[in-house]
């Protein structure tokens, strides 16, 4: 029997928040939600999470998860990496380019419908307990 699977999201706009922790809901998986950069690393290194949702942009820094992914990934063992799913309203390729590069796992626009996102997070939560 697998466990019950559990997703940080990381994101500061209440709309979207909302609708990813239904979306998540929906599948069966439990959610925590942070707002900002130091929540964001402390949690993302003290508890275990299968996956984390994280907005490149918070408050006033366009580039918070940026400085989130290096902390992390500079901070975790290498053996048993966090899988982070990169959601950011900016479309640039080098922003992509530069998240990958960073340790993100996937990248993917905010302007995505949650059919494209839930596809994607079930396949990082593939050996956890999530609904069909």
């Amino acid at each position: 029997m697998t466990a019950e699977a559990k997703v940080l999201i990381v994101e500061d706009d209440d709309i979207i928040i909302f609708s990813n922790q239904m979306m998540l809901e929906n599948l069966g998986v439990a959610s925590d939600v942070v707002m900002n950069v130091e929540e964001a690393v402390h949690k993302m290194l003290s508890v275990r999470y299968d996956l984390v949702l994280l907005d490149l942009g918070l408050g006033d820094d366009k580039l918070a998860g940026f400085e989130i992914l290096k902390q992390v990934r500079a901070a975790e063992d290498p053996e048993n990496r966090l899988p982070i799913i990169v959601l950011t309203a900016r479309t640039e390729s080098n922003i992509a380019d530069e998240a990958i590069r960073l340790g993100a796992n996937h990248f993917i626009s905010k302007t995505i419908d949650h059919d494209g996102l839930c596809v994607v997070v079930k396949k990082y939560l593939s050996n956890t307990a999530v609904k069909a």
